[in-house]
């Protein structure tokens, strides 16, 4: 399940396994209205940058071009319609999903299963995670809300990344009271090739970039445990908890 929060209308959205992706009504509503067309809500966030606007986004069952959004205004009334987040390549900005590894979608053949993450000092930028990891565009310090994509790569040492594994990301943080908006924290179970044995291995891995330009590093002290979730101390991203 996922829960994420409208900070302009103070509503909370979640996801919910058979149940779609949902939204309060209104603040502190006990009612709440489906955001998709049903099956499992599987992924929620907010870009909460805008002082007078706010862009939800949900995705539904599990591949990632099935990511949605939709922009609210104050009094938590719709203002632009329900749409599809482009994931294009930025070479190709007008041709949706052409910025995931297999840009396929809705023709029946397998798609990239993963889930979103907004990022929390620069709300216009967002990361997205699968069996690879894609970036927002970023130009001028702003995103475009993921609709241009570049890809992370590679996983370090991973030879293959487990679809069927829970993952989970943050993006984004603070240290002494300077905004780190590179900051990516990424959990997968990869396979990988035992260096002793030569041979395959399934582990579950947490893996740092520190900041924009960096490269994706291995953090080779994590136990070998499941990443649910990942959070940050809010003043000193070095403290994480997983």
């Amino acid at each position: 399940m996922w829960v994420s929060y409208d900070t302009l209308n103070q509503v909370a959205l979640a996801g919910n396994q058979d149940n779609d992706n949902v939204q309060q009504t209104g603040q502190e509503s006990l009612n709440w209205q489906p955001m998709g067309a049903g099956g499992d809500g599987t992924a929620s966030d907010v870009d909460n940058g805008a002082s007078a606007s706010s862009i939800r986004f949900y995705k539904t069952e599990g591949p990632l071009c099935y990511a949605s959004r939709n922009v609210y205004g104050p009094g938590n009334a719709q203002t632009e319609a329900n749409r599809a987040v482009n994931e294009a390549n930025a070479a190709t900005p007008s041709v949706n999903w052409s910025g995931l590894a297999d840009p396929n979608c809705w023709n029946g053949k397998p798609m990239e299963p993963g889930a979103i993450a907004v990022n929390r000092v620069v709300p216009s930028r967002m990361l997205l995670f699968g069996t690879h990891l894609y970036e927002g565009v970023v130009k001028n310090g702003s995103g475009d809300d993921g609709d241009t994509l570049v890809m992370i790569s590679p996983i370090p040492d991973a030879v293959e990344v487990d679809d069927n594994a829970n993952q989970a990301a943050l993006y984004g943080g603070m240290l002494n009271g300077s905004a780190n908006p590179g900051l990516v924290y990424v959990g997968f179970k990869v396979k990988e090739t035992d260096p002793a044995t030569g041979a395959t291995v399934s582990m579950q891995r947490l893996y740092l970039r520190e900041s924009d330009g960096g490269s994706l590093i291995k953090l080779a002290k994590y136990p070998d445990a499941e990443v649910r979730s990942i959070g940050v101390d809010p003043q000193d991203w070095r403290t994480v908890y997983v």
